[in-house]
């Protein structure tokens, strides 16, 4: 009796531990009535996507021990937003996830709530509704080397912090077909972030190869951030004077391109959609400022 106690003991260690080492971020999302597949399920700090199955189970696979931000996306519903804790072996509590239709006006809560996370709070205000009618962007994503991808943990400060963003903000904008991406504030919010780090090129030739590495990075970013922010605004006044902002970055990361850089083609794709929207002889003239009203009350004499 007692060595079959001790086996059955054994079996149910094994079990644990074979459950704890294939266990990561999962859950399920569904509706009131059933379990929702197709839905994309964001892990905000660690920039990982997964798309639910038919019974509505995603997994993230294991991540680093801390608080993550998940965001649940689907077309035909309300956004949801909320956080999950990971443990030091990788995996959470199993967690479960209600989302609501939209009403047939387009309406409903907000696609991404408000965060008390800092990391998100540019990106959480900026982000548009769906499915109801949103900008149009560009699916174009931010171009990195396989050389540049395994070093972006190491980047430095903003910039080691805004490319998972822009990864996050990239992929939600290819998943929403264009609709779901940031606005033109959060785009040049991070441009005014990644400038201190896009040094000029002739300057990172002094420098050691992982700085000249990220000043590549930089440059490359800056240039992309100057042309979603434009994109963003369209053939207006201001998004024409933003266009202009983006092809004096585009320049100088097409120069490191050819100086042996990578990402020539990725620079000429965000070209050729800069000309698809600001058509040469189109730009607008500036807005004339609104006319002061003067008054017509008479100063009162003492």
């Amino acid at each position: 009796m007692r060595g079959l106690r001790a086996f059955a003991l054994c079996v149910l260690a094994a079990a644990v531990c074979a459950a704890m080492a294939e266990a990561g971020v999962t859950g399920v999302v569904r509706t009131v009535l059933r379990p929702l597949g197709g839905a994309n399920v964001i892990a905000v700090e660690a920039a990982a996507v997964a798309v639910t199955d038919s019974l509505g189970r995603f997994d993230l696979g294991t991540l680093g021990p801390g608080v993550y931000t998940l965001r649940i996306v689907a077309v035909g519903f309300e956004g949801v937003q909320g956080t999950v804790v990971v443990h030091e072996n990788g995996a959470s509590e199993p967690s479960e996830w209600l989302i609501k239709p939209l009403r047939p006006d387009g309406q409903g809560g907000a696609l991404f709530m408000p965060t008390a996370h800092q990391a998100d709070s540019v990106l959480a205000d900026s982000l548009t509704k769906l499915p109801g009618p949103g900008p149009m962007t560009s699916a174009v994503g931010l171009y990195l080397s396989p050389e540049e991808e395994a070093a972006r943990a190491q980047m430095p400060g903003a910039l080691g912090e805004i490319l998972p963003r822009i990864a996050t903000a990239d992929s939600i904008t290819t998943l929403t077909h264009g609709t779901g991406g940031p606005g033109v504030e959060t785009w040049n919010q991070w441009s005014a972030r990644l400038t201190p780090y896009a040094s000029d090129s002739s300057a990172a030739a002094a420098a050691t190869a992982q700085d000249s590495l990220d000043g590549l990075v930089a440059r490359r970013a800056l240039a992309y951030a100057r042309t979603r922010a434009a994109l963003a605004q369209g053939p207006t006044w201001a998004g024409w004077q933003n266009s202009k902002t983006a092809r004096k970055a585009l320049e100088v990361a097409r120069r490191d391109a050819a100086e042996g850089g990578p990402g020539a083609a990725f620079v000429g794709s965000l070209v050729k959609e800069l000309d698809r929207v600001f058509v040469a002889g189109t730009e607008p003239a500036k807005p004339k400022p609104a006319p002061v009203k003067k008054s017509h009350k008479k100063k009162r004499r003492h």
